[in-house]
């Protein structure tokens, strides 16, 4: 009987031996399984990491391409404007240019005209003066000569009247009539007499001649007076009428370059104000496209992350059962080689075992 328990019990170690071995290898065999279905899962997240980097950098790429092109148009608009503005300030240097040179031409004339006009009324008063300042000297010359041609003759009366004395005195004195008394000297009386009043009447006649010149004389001068009267009214009516056109020319070039520079003012604020919309209208539309990017990128990397977590949860889930279904077969291996041991110790194959 001892032979054959022997035997029995070295089947039965055998079988322990077996079933260890078989249980260790399951279960390093389901452990190998998990390990490598973790290392895919890395792997597949590693690349979905990867992915989602590119889906970053492409989107990067597009809103520095949107950022770049918003500053081209940009620029190009702000070069625009400035090519705009340059124009319409040319333009009203054109119109300043032009309206000074128009008022320099219509003053120039003017002047000129003021300056001829104004020399023939010179001219006239001055040869009307000259006309009469001669008339006048000849005036005042005639009168002069009255007065001395009345003198001489004022002086030859009384000296004829002076001889015609000299002569009664001479004819008394030779009939012995005394000249001092009597007929003698009242007749000398009168005849003196007679001789001054005829003096006296030449004087008030050459008086009177002369004062006839110069009368005449006076008349002259009013006359002259009145000449450069008129010329000197003409000169301001003349200077009036050139100033007025001057004012008047150099209000309307005023009015015409006002104008031109509310005009260029006009344009340019426009310019700006459109340039400004623009420019903020493409940053805002450039901004919502590079948002639009940046969402569309993160909704496909978020969907490319969320499938490799989804993954990588299923990895781990299989991982662990391949390390449960190890065990299980480990122990499911043990249990089996238990059971047999228990069927020969039941079966009495085994009567029991004596140290």
């Amino acid at each position: 009987m001892c032979e054959p328990t022997l035997m029995i019990a070295a089947t039965m170690a055998v079988q322990g031996g077996a079933a260890i071995f078989s249980a260790g290898t399951q279960a390093r065999a389901g452990q190998r399984s998990a390990r490598l279905t973790l290392w895919q899962s890395m792997q597949a997240s590693d690349a979905a990491l990867k992915e989602s980097a590119a889906i970053f950098d492409d989107a990067a790429y597009t809103s520095g391409a949107l950022t770049e092109q918003y500053d081209m148009a940009s620029a190009a608009s702000l070069k625009q404007l400035d090519t705009n503005n340059r124009a319409y300030i040319e333009q009203y240097e054109d119109s300043n240019r032009a309206g000074t040179e128009l008022l320099a031409d219509t003053s120039r004339a003017t002047l000129e005209q003021l300056g001829e006009t104004s020399a023939a009324r010179i001219d006239q008063a001055q040869r009307a003066t000259a006309t009469y300042d001669r008339a006048l000297q000849i005036a005042k010359f005639n009168a002069q000569l009255a007065m001395d041609r009345g003198n001489v003759e004022e002086n030859r009366s009384r000296a004829d009247t002076e001889r015609g004395l000299a002569t009664t005195t001479a004819y008394f004195a030779s009939n012995n009539m005394d000249p001092t008394y009597g007929s003698p000297l009242l007749l000398q009386t009168f005849g003196a007499a007679q001789g001054e009043a005829d003096a006296r009447i030449i004087r008030a006649a050459a008086l009177q001649e002369s004062a006839g010149f110069q009368w005449e004389a006076l008349g002259y001068a009013e006359r002259g007076n009145e000449a450069v009267a008129t010329a000197t009214t003409g000169l301001r009516s003349d200077y009036l009428s050139a100033s007025r056109t001057l004012d008047s020319a150099q209000k309307t070039t005023a009015r015409t370059l006002d104008a031109a520079s509310r005009a260029v003012s006009r344009n340019v604020e426009a310019g700006i104000a459109a340039t400004e919309i623009g420019i903020v209208f493409g940053g805002r539309t450039t901004e919502r496209n590079i948002e639009s990017t940046f969402r569309t990128a993160g909704s496909r990397a978020g969907g490319v992350v969320s499938a490799a977590r989804t993954n990588a949860t299923a990895a781990t889930i299989a991982a662990d059962n391949a390390r449960q279904a190890g065990k299980l077969g480990a122990a499911t291996t043990l249990i089996n080689t238990a059971s047999n041991w228990a069927s020969l110790a039941l079966g009495g194959k085994i009567p029991g075992v004596k140290v």
